[in-house]
């Protein structure tokens, strides 16, 4: 299968729906040993599986699917078996021989051109859902309410990141997702100061260009009083036309490693999606 464009892509997802789609399509009285590549859904269904069921899930990524995943597995009738694919020899035929039909379906998946459509309403539902009141904390409460509210999208913050989403793509050829890039921008590679810099401009939340419009008496701040133009991000980094605008960049420039190519920032969005 073909993991759906409006749900989180990545590997652990893409075995949890297809772990799904097998479970809808067995009978609950057939016998089932599971082999499952990632450590991390592994554990989910194993260990960990009782410690996610008392926090209802909250906080954690695409839950719904693991709910639903959750579900069929207690629906079960039968023996089912869980093997993680690292504690099998992949010289073994049998096991080859699985692994090799296992490559070749996840492949077929992966060249569909279309995503297949996955509706996780006809899944059975479970009687009870949500966090076990005998082991819920103030702060999981805490989060499980915010993530119950849905925040609304500022428009400035969609702008900003759809163009460090197409800068990329344009430089790299590929398109990362916004998640990818709020996570990146709190690496611990950068300091405080360079996160805190990231974090407002990504939202465009420092105190230049049309903060100042609302604000009586201060208009006058949201002007470049060199060009008399909308004194933003982009336009401090790339479009002002003072001289030393210039300099600075063919500084930066000069510090560029030969062996990187071509100095490539050129935009906000490449600044901020570097």
């Amino acid at each position: 299968i073909r993991v759906p464009t409006h749900i989180h892509q990545n590997k652990i997802t893409a075995e949890a729906l297809g772990l799904i789609y097998g479970l809808l399509n067995t009978h609950t009285s057939t016998p089932l040993r599971i082999i499952i590549y990632s450590k991390s859904l592994y554990l989910a269904l194993t260990k960990k599986k009782e410690e996610l069921r008392n926090c209802g899930l909250i906080g954690v990524r695409n839950a719904r699917i693991l709910q639903a995943l959750f579900h069929l597995l207690d629906l079960r009738q039968a023996q089912t078996a869980f093997r993680q694919l690292s504690d099998i020899n992949p010289m073994s035929c049998h096991w080859g021989q699985l692994l090799h039909k296992a490559e070749a379906l996840a492949k077929d998946g992966v060249n569909k051109e279309n995503a297949d459509q996955i509706d996780l309403s006809k899944a059975p539902q479970p009687p009870i859902c949500g966090a076990k009141l005998s082991t819920l904390t103030q702060s999981l409460a805490t989060k499980g309410v915010r993530a119950s509210q849905a925040l609304k999208p500022r428009k400035t913050t969609e702008k900003i990141t759809g163009l460090v989403q197409q800068a990329i793509l344009n430089q790299s050829g590929n398109l990362p997702e916004k998640d990818s890039i709020w996570r990146a921008i709190k690496t611990k590679n950068y300091t405080r100061r360079e996160r805190n810099f990231l974090f407002l401009a990504m939202h465009g939340a420092q105190r230049i260009g049309k903060y100042w419009t609302n604000i009586p008496g201060y208009e006058d701040r949201a002007i470049c009083n060199h060009c008399n133009e909308i004194e933003d991000m982009e336009h401090i980094l790339f479009k002002c036309n003072r001289p030393n605008q210039c300099n600075i960049w063919e500084e930066a420039a000069k510090m560029w490693p030969n062996s990187y190519g071509h100095f490539p920032v050129d935009s906000l969005g490449l600044v901020l999606g570097c």
